[in-house]
């Protein structure tokens, strides 16, 4: 793409009919992560027992994934960004009638993207709170859950990187301008990574890896609630 713009200086109607079905998608992706985190999120309660809400921590690490999906989420938001800037720049060349509107509405988006993560972040430093008071209260039986010391600080170191990745996302999107087709690209192919290939392809071709993503993490909470199950039989007998 970046060689065709380079010898032709735009986008072919072709090129940009490929391009603009990718950001619909991307902020389906966007969602879909975002609710993912906040129903594993959900799924705390601190009135159940000192144990319960240690295996939360296992359970959200391990089996939900909690950390590659913010992280994922990150990536998506980066990608779709990305895909604003292109939609803006493509705007300017043929249309700029419309530029402003389209502005407006990218501002918007992005806003909105940012207040829904400050909610998360929000709600996940309330479960990691509690979880903090119980560690001082009941140390003894709260670390005695498998997995627990490693996975609580993992959690943490988790949330850290997603507050910090967000919080610089938004000092460089402060201002969304149009660029040229050449310097979005351009751009967007700078920020290429292992990850972000997964959040696009989530978008680009039918979110088979988020589609993956989420039926691994449903498949492994079956089996946590089965086994689960099964022990709250054994003691009742």
């Amino acid at each position: 793409m970046v060689n065709y713009l380079d010898k032709h200086g735009s986008f072919s109607d072709t090129d940009w009919d490929w391009i603009s079905s990718v950001g619909p998608g991307l902020n389906r992706t966007v969602e879909q992560l975002r609710q993912h985190a906040l129903a594993t999120l959900k799924t705390f309660d601190p009135s159940r027992p000192i144990q319960d809400r240690a295996e939360f921590v296992v359970n959200a690490v391990e089996n939900q994934q909690l950390g590659e999906t913010l992280s994922l989420l990150v990536v998506a938001e980066e990608s779709l960004f990305q895909w604003q800037r292109l939609r803006i720049a493509r705007v300017e060349a043929t249309e700029p009638q419309h530029l402003q509107k389209v502005l407006d509405d990218a501002r918007e988006l992005l806003a909105h993207q940012m207040a829904a993560d400050g909610e998360l972040y929000r709600r996940a430093q309330t479960v990691l709170d509690a979880v903090a008071r119980t560690e001082a209260i009941d140390g003894f039986r709260f670390w005695s859950v498998q997995g627990l010391t490693r996975d609580l600080p993992k959690l943490r170191e988790d949330l850290d990187r997603f507050a910090h990745a967000r919080r610089a996302q938004a000092l460089e999107w402060s201002e969304i301008n149009a660029p040229t087709p050449k310097e979005a690209i351009q751009a967007a192919a700078d920020k290429a990574s292992v990850a972000a290939t997964q959040a696009l392809e989530a978008a680009t071709e039918g979110y088979t890896a988020v589609s993956n993503f989420f039926s691994k993490t449903t498949r492994e909470g079956s089996k946590l609630f089965g086994k689960r199950r099964s022990c709250d039989q054994s003691d009742e007998e």
